[in-house]
């Protein structure tokens, strides 16, 4: 079961489409960068999307940003009602030689 700063930190990025940066996070929840990544890196509900040219002040030019975004979990598929699908052909199986 998830702790409530993971969840608060998928809220967060649910809230957000386009997804945010570990800082970001980190500023809304008001925790240290490393315990947001760390926080992020084991929540099974976020992935990182993309990375972007840092823009942090102090760090190298060739450094990048993580942009987390939040898995939308669709709901459950409905189970089937027993009836055949239409245009289903089973695929015959081949025989070995």
């Amino acid at each position: 079961m998830p702790g409530i700063r993971q969840q608060r930190a998928t809220e967060f990025l649910q809230s957000r489409p386009d997804g945010a940066t570990t800082q970001a996070v980190a500023e809304h929840l008001a925790l240290d960068r490393g315990t947001v990544w760390t926080l992020l890196s084991r929540n099974p509900l976020v992935y990182i999307d993309r990375w972007v040219k840092s823009k942090e002040e102090g760090r190298g030019s060739n450094t990048y940003a993580a942009i987390w975004c939040a898995v939308t979990v669709p709901e459950n598929c409905p189970r089937p009602d027993g009836k055949p699908v239409a245009n289903y052909k089973p695929r015959q199986r081949e025989e070995n030689p």
